[in-house]
């Protein structure tokens, strides 16, 4: 009985535990050559293209003397406590943002690059050799479930992979289940729901390794955790089941005894 109550607690024990293989990122394939210095995978093209809700900052610089440089007011960077969602330009149902003195200017569709060098050639017939710098100010996404710090986060950048995603979260905690990560897209109000494996390298070349404005990242839990959580009731059922078993087969044993008297 002692043994059998030992083998039990110690398989409790051990499926508690979450092997090394579920926690580490990037892993390379079962019997691939390991001792290589580095090992190349081509990545999915990502340049992000601008759509109605998104927010641009726009900078406009050039050496038209400032006080003839009507646009210089459209940097928003020259008052850093401004919110550049408020001082942003908002790019409209029809793919158009508004700039002073030129009017409508189709970017939907455009990269920030593109945008840039659109804005540019149109500014060029107003001002001396301007320089125009967008950045995308309404990039954000959600990430939920098992990380460190749940929530919505804002970046600046307008690209940003599922790993770096992932960091802003604080990292997978000890029992996330790095295989089947979730991530939700929605566009043109179509949702697609996608499965994203990060513990393998071939994540890299996945069209979902980089995130996309207003993307959901959901990162389920280890069946393990489950077990862990309710390890202390299971145990505890356990025990008052060996013990009735104990109890019964004591009894059994007893009148076994007094029948043999």
């Amino acid at each position: 009985m002692r043994n059998s109550l030992l083998f039990i607690v110690l398989l409790g024990l051990l499926g508690a535990c979450v092997p090394t293989n579920k926690r580490i990122l990037l892993q390379s394939e079962e019997g691939e050559d390991r001792s290589k210095q580095e090992r190349k995978i081509t990545q999915v093209d990502f340049q992000y293209k601008l759509l109605p809700g998104d927010v641009v900052s726009i900078n406009i610089s050039s050496l038209t003397a400032s006080e003839y440089n009507f646009l210089s007011s459209l940097d928003t960077r020259q008052n850093e406590r401004l919110d550049p969602l408020l001082t942003g330009f908002l790019i409209d149902v029809d793919g158009n943002i508004v700039l002073p003195h030129i009017g409508n200017v189709k970017i939907k569709g455009l990269t920030v690059k593109g945008a840039q060098e659109k804005i540019k050639t149109l500014v060029a017939t107003l001002l001396n050799n301007p320089t125009v710098y967008i950045r995308l100010v309404s990039f954000d996404f959600s990430i939920l479930g098992e990380v460190r710090n749940q929530g919505k986060f804002s970046i600046y950048d307008g690209q940003i992979n599922i790993l770096e995603a992932i960091g802003l979260g604080g990292g997978l905690s000890d029992f996330a289940d790095g295989e089947n990560i979730k991530i939700v897209r929605t566009v043109n109000n179509v949702s697609t729901i996608a499965i994203v494996n990060v513990l393998k390298e071939d994540v890299i070349a996945s069209p979902y390794y980089y995130i996309h404005p207003n993307d959901v990242i959901m990162v389920p839990p280890l069946k393990t955790k489950n077990f862990r959580q309710n390890q202390s009731s299971n145990l505890s059922l356990i025990f008052t089941g060996l013990a009735t078993i104990a109890s019964v087969v004591l009894v059994y044993v007893n009148v076994n005894n007094l029948n043999g008297n």
